[in-house]
């Protein structure tokens, strides 16, 4: 076969991939609406593959830094918190737990989350508000449709666990 018959194929693979991962998240979390909590490297890699339009049309209302400890109570809304495993999103992610803004939270990283981290929510999740946790491996930001960057930076929080990237839950 022909490499070029191929090509088109291949050039829509990353962009698709990460769009994939979003919309997944969106859906894991249920219908209704929701709010995407993300940090400076996820917030990067969303506004990459979707469009603020393309975002309110999977329910999400609100994209807000997870840093930003000026959101109002929204309680009837779901946290869909898109985060890296560095230990400023955990220790943001902490304080939105124990003072909690939305009524749910479901959280995905970007890749594995150490033991200890996931201690840590446990123990911040007072009100059984995490639902679900997830490892995705999406580090890195989709630059075009063949190429890639990783930030720096990217393995800050991984290693500890070894555990796979299927849920589980911080109870």
């Amino acid at each position: 076969s022909d490499v070029r018959s191929f090509a088109p194929a291949a050039s829509t693979m990353l962009p698709e991939l990460a769009k994939d991962y979003v919309r997944k998240m969106v859906i894991r979390a249920g219908s209704g609406a929701k709010v995407m909590l993300v940090d400076a490297e996820t917030k990067q890699y969303l506004s990459t593959v979707y469009s603020q339009s393309e975002v309110l049309k999977q329910e999400v209302f609100l994209v807000e830094t997870i840093e930003n400890e000026q959101v109002d109570k929204l309680l009837h809304m779901k946290a869909v918190c898109f985060l890296r495993p560095s230990y400023s999103s955990l220790r943001a992610l902490c304080r939105h737990l124990r003072d909690p803004k939305f009524g749910e939270y479901h959280l995905f990283y970007t890749n594995t989350v150490r033991d200890s981290y996931l201690q840590d929510i446990a123990q911040a999740d007072e009100q059984e508000l995490v639902k679900q946790i997830h490892e995705y491996y999406a580090d890195y930001m989709v630059l075009d449709s063949h190429l890639f960057s990783i930030p720096s930076g990217s393995f800050e929080g991984v290693g500890g666990g070894g555990r796979s990237a299927s849920s589980s839950s911080a109870e």
